[in-house]
Order: structure tokens, then sequence, then C-alpha cells
């Protein structure tokens, strides 16, 4: 039983640390300042299963930050049914006005081992595939912030954001 132990334990830590690795990789690799490595499961507790978006008052990780700022409006997040799945970030920004929303966009890659990045990520990283795509399973990618054309500064909130409903 102590073996066994063990050798969850040095997996367990062989996993952490491939989750360090990719995490500190994929921004580099993708363009992207940040990435966030979040539980598959609970991801999927916090976005609706037909893909609409959710209007959330929390945020995976580090992100979560965001909606203590006086200025945060809203956030959204789709994903699942959704192939572009993601988070809004919404915050008032009456300086910039008349465009007095700024929208931050992140990306969430939901299953990385399917990305279309994922061999260039393998040769990057220089571990076994088998190795890693075992570490990554069960957790989803946040990266960002975008700031897309159109969509960072507007007068409004987005009405595909706006409409979000809490789960």
């Amino acid at each position: 039983m102590g073996a066994a132990n063990g050798l969850s334990f040095i997996r367990l830590e062989q996993h952490v640390d491939i989750l360090i690795r990719v995490t500190n990789l994929l921004p580099r690799l993708l363009k992207f300042r940040m990435c966030v490595a979040f539980e598959r499961n609970t991801w999927a507790s916090m976005v609706r299963a037909d893909g609409s978006p959710t209007r959330t008052d929390t945020l995976p990780g580090s992100l979560d930050s965001a909606t203590k700022a006086p200025a945060f409006n809203m956030a959204a997040c789709s994903g699942l049914a959704n192939d572009d799945a993601g988070i809004d970030v919404v915050r008032d920004a009456p300086e910039d006005a008349p465009d007095i929303i700024n929208t931050d966009h992140y990306r969430v890659i939901e299953d990385l081992a399917t990305h279309g990045d994922w061999t260039r990520m393998i040769e990057a990283i220089g571990l076994d595939e088998d190795s890693v795509r075992a570490a990554v399973a069960d957790y989803v990618f946040i990266l960002g912030p975008e700031r897309l054309p159109n969509h960072h500064h507007t007068a409004s909130i987005l009405p595909h954001i706006a409409q979000a409903r809490p789960k």
C-alpha cells in the first residue's frame, strides 16, 4: 500500500510539473499575456451545457481578482457546446466616453490535446506526449486577454454578453 501511495504521489508531482510547464509555454506559443489552468469539472459547472452565455460573479483562478475591481461590471462565460469557448470580463470606463464599456476576452481551450497547436506544443515542451496528455486531461486552459475588434471599447455591453443568464 505504501508503494502504491508513493507512486500516486510521484505521478501527481509529475502532473503538477507538466501543468506548470504548459501554463508557462502556452502564452509564448500562442501569443497571449497569460494562461490559467482550471479544473474541467469546475469549468463545466460554471457554463451552460447548451453553450449559451452564462453570467457569473466569480472567475477561474487569478482572473477572479477582476471581479473585485471597482470598475467591474459583469462577466459571462460560454463553453462545452460552444465551439468558441471563452470568458468576457466587462468593466465600466467612463473616462473613455463615448465608448464607456471595456471588454476583455479570454479564450478557453477545453481540450488541449485536440487543439491545432498540440504537436507544436509537445515539440516545444520536450516531454513524452502520453505524459502531457494525461496531465492536461482534467483541465481547461484560459488564455488572454484579447482585445477583439469591435468588442473591447463599446458604448454599451455587447448584446450576447448583456443577455447572459446566471446558471
